[in-house]
């Protein structure tokens, strides 16, 4: 039966849906098995989804955890996705699953499929890594833009900056069904804080659904804007999304890498005295903060509907907002010098499933994560 993708190619796998939804990953390809949990060498993570060229699956027939350090010719200690068509799906490792640690993932190639993976960096610094200190990150290769990647039930913990980011030349992107929790705020030399999605300076296409921050400072998500070329407009789909434990201002919207258009329907911000991190001095914020004065302001767009958290009653700045359902939608926004202009009309980005923010509380926090469950 064809699928929805070109040509009629089927979906990633069954369930997949958004920006990345068409990713191939490594189907038709070799199977590459993982037998340990070297850091890298014959029969190692690194090997199969860094090193090894052409369609491919990783397929583990080991359970545990990776300590990822640098390799010959690296300075960096990440597990650095650089050759298109891959899958790495770690619910094939039998009993505990596969996390990785000492580092991060970065995604850096075409069609790439990640899934049941975790990802634990820990206290490394920008310092020790010699690159980020994210646990996630989706990036063009040199300058060269990527695109259809979807990473599915991922965990990902203990990072010292972003523990997702989607930054230049990355396009059909989806982030799905996965946690983002714990990031660090405090650790030894250089430290970047707790923070949980950014979509940054030239990130074209992201879908971001169905997924939960627990216990991050900030950025759920932080959006810059497209670029500063006519390609590079944003567009950025946040759909049924859980937040718990925040500062209390943690979605900051701003065009100042250029135009930017985003739906947020249907998302849960668990806020106001819910936490020991949201602090009283935020009571005053809608969860949604809009930044204008910049200079794409005027061509960029927010479509808001049907989502739950801090909003005001009335629509003014230094009111006390109130944690529910906003009513009006427009109201959990608090636009600072004028903002960004609200959509009245849901931008037509590929289809992801969406319900009530209730319901979405409840899927989230049952179906997010690595198999076997967090």
């Amino acid at each position: 039966q064809a699928g929805p993708c070109p040509n009629g190619a089927p979906l990633a796998f069954e369930g997949a849906e958004g920006f990345g939804q068409c990713s191939q990953g490594g189907r038709g390809g070799r199977t590459i098995d993982v037998t340990n949990l070297n850091n890298s060498g014959p029969g190692s993570l690194r090997q199969c989804a860094q090193v090894e060229t052409g369609p491919r699956i990783c397929r583990f027939t080991v359970s545990g955890t990776i300590a990822l350090s640098p390799v010959i010719g690296g300075n960096f200690s990440d597990l650095d996705i650089v050759n298109d068509y891959v899958t790495i799906d770690g619910s094939t490792a039998p009993m505990g699953g596969i996390a990785l640690k000492d580092g991060g993932l970065t995604i850096k190639a075409n069609h790439v499929i990640v899934r049941h993976l975790r990802v634990r960096p820990g206290l490394k610094t920008w310092l020790e890594r010699g690159q980020n200190s994210n646990a996630i990150a989706i990036q063009s290769n040199n300058g060269v833009s990527i695109s259809n990647v979807i990473v599915d039930h991922v965990t990902a913990s203990w990072g010292n900056d972003d523990l997702v980011y989607v930054i230049y030349g990355s396009d059909l992107v989806t982030i799905q069904w996965s946690i983002f929790s714990e990031g660090i705020m405090d650790c030894p030399g250089p430290c970047s804080g707790s923070k949980g999605f950014l979509m940054g300076y030239g990130a074209k296409s992201v879908s971001f659904h169905h997924n939960l921050s627990a216990h991050n400072w900030i950025r759920w998500p932080e959006y810059t804007g497209g670029g500063d070329k006519p390609d590079l407009i944003g567009q950025l789909d946040f759909v049924n999304n859980v937040h718990y434990n925040g500062n209390g201002t943690d979605t900051i919207m701003w065009s100042y890498h250029g135009p930017q258009f985003a739906n947020f329907v249907g998302n849960y911000w668990k806020i106001g005295l819910d936490g020991p991190a949201t602090k009283p001095l935020n009571q005053t914020y809608a969860s949604i903060r809009t930044i204008g004065g910049q200079t794409y302001t005027a061509s960029s767009g927010l479509y808001v509907h049907d989502n739950y958290g801090r909003y005001w009653p009335t629509q003014c700045n230094g009111c006390n907002a109130v944690v529910g359902q906003a009513v009006s939608d427009e109201k959990i926004i608090w636009a600072d010098n004028g903002g960004i202009p609200v959509a009245t009309v849901r931008y037509n980005y590929p289809l992801v499933t969406t319900t009530d923010p209730q319901q979405a509380y409840q899927d989230v926090l049952n179906g997010v994560g690595a198999f076997p469950r967090d």
